[in-house]
């Protein structure tokens, strides 16, 4: 009876164990959200997504990219560099979503040294540089020392350069004052190069 009796116990604990789990409830749930394999999975799911980011339509890339804005500081640099930054430059022909990805490709550029960012990144600015209005232009103009200390002088007096001369042009308070705070600080910047690159010409 009393083999019995410890049995019925051992088979009531199981049952129990297993509700439990099948809830999320007890330390089985905290596992499974702690686990490195469910973490690594996530940033797999991410990078498929990205993978295919071009067919999904601007609903889908929103609400990706809200959570991409959480994650991908967790990605190592080559994952960056190769598998999260190629789609997102690639997305930047989409203006509905530019200036969500725009940031993100800036920050993420920060990382790069300036032959990487002139062969990966640059060419993928070139057109926002170009066209750039608003919002957008805005945020140019706050990361413009990001751009011009990685690019080249005849990048900069091609694309950049034009960029600025834009923005003091605009007719809207928040760009003109903060092309205005910049002036001094760009100024040397630029002044450097342009003269390095018109020597050069000579």
């Amino acid at each position: 009876m009393k083999l019995i009796f410890l049995s019925q116990i051992w088979s009531r604990r199981r049952r129990i164990g297993a509700r439990r789990l099948e809830c999320g409830g007890g330390g089985g749930g905290d596992y499974a959200t702690g686990s490195p394999f469910f973490r690594d999975d996530t940033r797999l799911r991410a990078l498929r997504f990205l993978d295919h980011m071009l067919e999904r339509d601007n609903m889908q890339k929103s609400e990706f990219l809200k959570a991409l804005s959480d994650m991908w500081k967790d990605f190592d640099s080559r994952v960056l560099r190769y598998k999260v930054l190629p789609p997102l430059c690639a997305e930047l022909r989409n203006l509905v979503m530019q200036p969500v990805i725009l940031p993100m490709v800036l920050t993420i550029a920060e990382s790069q040294d300036k032959n990487d960012f002139e062969l990966s990144t640059l060419p993928a600015l070139v057109p926002v540089l170009s066209t750039a209005s608003g919002e957008t232009l805005l945020l140019l103009v706050k990361r413009a020392d990001l751009i011009i200390n990685k690019t080249g002088q005849e990048q900069l007096i091609s694309h950049v350069l034009p960029l600025l001369v834009r923005a003091y042009d605009e007719n809207d308070v928040r760009i003109q004052e903060e092309v205005l705070r910049r002036t001094v600080s760009l100024a040397k910047q630029l002044d450097v190069k342009v003269i390095t690159f018109s020597h050069t010409e000579v």
